[in-house]
């Protein structure tokens, strides 16, 4: 029967009338507006997975999940009166460390000891591990695993889907008990989308890899690596700009840093 589904509920087979997304869009709206709307980032909401209809003793209706961006943002509704925002659909396993302004979107999952810091921001469908430090203020794209043993400084970014890893010979038949290998991307490093990076191995402060590159090895401060498997081709500055050192082995760059670099020892270092 169009616009009627069959819901069991007390052993019998009920008729539900489907509910219209935008009508219910509309009632959470509602419910905002009027004030004293109860949070409902509860431990027991998982997507569809809940009886939102009232069947759980305690549960929030399905219309009282809200609708951002209606005279409400995100990041001031408090989860377990924390600072930080986490999207309904996203898994969150107790204990974590979660500083002030950072937001986890869609789908995403963080398991119980990982550490973020302040002002992140995890895209749809991310990944954190328990042993995963990462800093404050980096953003980390949609689709990103970043798994165990894994640390990010402050100021780091991670492309859409690119990829970390924590074993170097991984057998399903012989599992090696959490004994993995750790990786350390130093601050204000960039990741490119679809790039990968093997683990033991740390990417220098600041430096830039390109979409799709396989890191394979050490990557110098703001050295900039593309390639499977990488190679060096040049140096990039703090805000993103390609430093070139034609005829001389001091460039300043002219863009957002306004910093001064100097090449030495095929090293690259800011002098200010």
């Amino acid at each position: 029967m169009r616009g009627l589904n069959l819901h069991k509920g007390g052993g019998d087979l009920k008729f539900r009338r489907k509910v219209n997304p935008s009508a219910r869009s509309r009632r959470a709206a509602t419910s905002l507006n009027k004030g004293g709307h109860k949070s409902p980032f509860s431990r027991g909401i998982q997507g569809d997975k809940e009886d939102y209809g009232g069947g759980k003793s305690g549960s929030p209706r399905r219309d009282e999940v809200p609708t951002w961006g209606i005279n409400q943002e995100p990041w001031r509704v408090k989860m377990n009166q924390t600072p930080y925002f986490v999207h309904h659909t996203a898994v969150v396993d107790e204990p974590v460390d979660i500083g002030e302004g950072t937001k986890v979107w869609h789908f995403s999952h963080i398991m119980s000891g990982a550490k973020i810091g302040a002002n992140c921001s995890l895209g749809q469908n991310v990944f954190v591990g328990s042993r995963v430090v990462i800093g404050n203020n980096c953003k980390i794209q949609n689709n990103v695993s970043i798994y165990d043993l894994v640390t990010l400084e402050d100021n780091v970014f991670c492309g859409p889907s690119c990829v970390f890893t924590n074993d170097m010979n991984p057998r399903a038949a012989y599992p090696k008990g959490g004994v993995w290998i750790p990786t350390l991307v130093k601050e204000g490093a960039s990741i490119g989308a679809n790039a990968t990076i093997m683990c033991g191995i740390t990417l220098g402060m600041h430096s830039f890899i390109g979409a799709g590159a396989l890191i394979h090895k050490d990557v110098p401060d703001y050295a900039l690596m593309v390639g499977v498997p990488a190679r060096q081709i040049g140096w990039m500055c703090e805000c993103g700009e390609r430093l070139k050192f034609d005829d001389s082995d001091t460039v300043t760059c002219n863009a957002r840093c306004k910093g001064t670099y100097k090449l030495e020892d095929d090293k690259v270092r800011r002098i200010s």
